[in-house]
């Protein structure tokens, strides 16, 4: 498609056709569309290779034993990422699990991702500490998304300010978030 789109061009700047100007102006928007579309679904892929060695899968979180759980604490430097899903599998960061500055055990960890109780809120894809300046709150309103962080709603009084900026937030919402 790009070497018919440049030949194209070529032509087009030897002609004054008005018709086909117009179906070059048409063709070039949906090359720009497909074009961005494809560059989109490789950084996304990309970052979901990479997400993904550090995360675990259901099946790899329920099998830890409960010392397994205490060495990834000790191993850890901070997280409060619960989880991200990809079409509907779920995958859990290899940090300690750590919600307002409190260390759950990995029973309370489990119960609260089933229970449903407890309202989960879910974000876009950006790593907590990568976030700067728009409070993650804010995100709720873009809706659903094949790519998003869970949070439960006891952790949305933030005190370190790792937010996202409102810019980042609107790019991820246009690329990735699918309306209910």
């Amino acid at each position: 498609m790009i070497d018919e789109f440049v030949e194209l061009r070529e032509y087009i700047k030897e002609t004054d056709d008005p018709e086909l100007k117009q179906k070059f102006e048409s063709f070039r928007k949906k090359f720009r569309v497909t074009y961005t579309k494809a560059v989109l679904e490789k950084e996304k892929e990309d970052f979901l290779q990479e997400y993904r060695s550090k995360c675990y899968t259901m099946s790899e979180l329920m099998a830890l034993t409960e010392n397994d759980y205490k060495s990834l604490i000790e191993d850890s430097i901070q997280g409060r990422i619960l989880a991200f899903s990809v079409k509907g599998e779920y995958y859990y960061p290899k940090e300690f699990f750590h919600i307002d500055k409190q260390i759950y055990g990995l029973e309370k960890v489990r119960k609260l991702i089933y229970n449903d109780s407890y309202k989960t809120i879910r974000f876009l894809i950006k790593p907590l500490r990568e976030f700067h300046s728009v409070r993650p709150i804010d995100l709720c309103k873009y809706g659903r998304s094949d790519i998003v962080f869970l949070y439960l709603e006891s952790s949305l009084e933030y005190r370190d300010k790792e937010y996202i900026t409102l810019e980042e937030a609107n790019l991820i919402k246009d690329i990735f978030v699918e309306e209910y």
